[in-house]
C-alpha cells in the first residue's frame, strides 16, 4: 500500500506537468539531491545545476614568470551531462581570492584546476574551492532556457 506522502508527491508532479503543458510555468525542478559533496538540481527542461564547496591544502608550487601556480585535481560531477557544461571555479585563501581559467572540463568531471599566487612558493596554502556548473543532463524540451545557457556561456567565458 502506498503512503500518503508518496501519493501526494505523485499528485504534485502531475499538477506541475499540467501547469507546464498549459504554459502556466516555464520550467520546474524534477530532482534535487546531494552526492559526494555536490548539491544538484535537475530541471524538466533538461537543464542541470550543480554546486560544490570544499577545502584542500596545496603545497606543490611551480614557477610561471613572476607567479607560482599549483594544480588541484579534477573531481567527478554528481551526474553526467550530454555536452560540456559551463563551469565556474573560484578560490578563497587566507592570502586572498582568485578564479580558475578551466578549459579542460568534460561531461563527467571538472578537469584539472589551477590556482596562482604571487609570493613565495615554499608554503602550503589552505584553499576553499567553490565550483558552479550549469549544463544539459538531457536534450532541451521545447527550447526552454536556451537563452540562459547562452548567457552563462558568454558571462563565464574567460578562456
Amino acid at each position: 500500500m502506498r503512503s500518503i506522502i508518496s501519493l501526494l508527491k505523485d499528485i504534485l508532479i502531475k499538477v506541475k506537468e499540467l501547469a507546464y503543458s498549459l504554459g502556466l510555468i516555464a520550467d520546474y525542478v524534477i530532482e534535487i539531491g546531494i552526492i559526494d559533496g555536490w548539491i544538484y538540481r535537475k530541471w524538466n527542461s533538461g537543464l542541470a545545476e550543480c554546486w560544490r564547496l570544499y577545502s584542500c591544502s596545496v603545497s606543490k608550487w611551480s614557477v610561471w614568470g613572476n607567479l607560482y601556480y599549483a594544480e588541484i585535481p579534477s573531481i567527478s560531477y554528481p551526474l553526467e551531462f550530454i555536452e560540456v557544461p559551463v563551469q565556474k571555479v573560484t578560490f578563497t585563501t587566507p592570502a586572498g581570492s582568485g578564479w580558475d581559467c578551466n578549459c579542460n572540463n568534460d561531461v563527467k568531471s571538472t578537469g584539472l584546476m589551477q590556482i596562482m599566487r604571487n609570493n613565495s612558493s615554499g608554503n602550503s596554502l589552505s584553499v576553499r574551492v567553490h565550483i558552479t556548473v550549469v549544463g544539459l543532463w538531457e536534450n532541451m524540451r521545447g527550447g526552454v532556457l536556451t537563452n540562459l545557457i547562452s548567457h552563462l556561456q558568454r558571462r563565464w567565458a574567460v578562456c
